[in-house]
């Protein structure tokens, strides 16, 4: 059961361009509340959605190109969950769950919850970090 104002709050975690992983709730009593928490929770105003798994969404900074850093962590859990080795993100990444009846975000289940932290507290192996590299400082060729 649960307790007064946990009702209308979304449960998720957070990683940041530092690589913490947090938890976050953000208050979804109107479309304006859960929309403002989302972008307090990434840091942005623009944001788009990314499929961690099949029941777990990554919103990110839509901008974060442009405005913020490479997140390494991030981009490695993607990368190895779901793009197979393509893609880097920059700025905070919020998971939360996905309900497929409706196309609404939700809270993580614990065992939502508990994969993401698996994922984030594994051994990572160097290489998996070589993509930052290659796309930070891409390859020149002499003419």
């Amino acid at each position: 059961m649960k307790g007064i104002g946990e009702a209308h709050m979304l449960r998720g975690l957070k990683v940041g361009i530092d690589g913490v992983l947090s938890s976050v709730e953000i208050d979804e009593t109107t479309a304006d509340a859960r929309m403002e928490g989302m972008h307090r929770a990434i840091g942005c105003h623009t944001y788009d959605v990314v499929g961690y798994t099949d029941t777990i969404d990554v919103w990110v900074d839509d901008e974060g190109l442009y405005r913020s850093s490479v997140n390494a962590e991030l981009s490695v859990m993607l990368r190895r969950e779901r793009f197979a080795g393509q893609g880097t993100w920059f700025g905070t990444g919020l998971f939360l769950g996905v309900d497929h009846s409706t196309g609404e975000s939700r809270s993580l289940t614990p065992g939502e919850y508990a994969r993401i932290v698996q994922d984030w507290t594994r051994k990572r192996e160097p290489s998996e970090y070589r993509f930052m590299v290659e796309f930070l400082l891409p390859t020149r060729t002499r003419r």
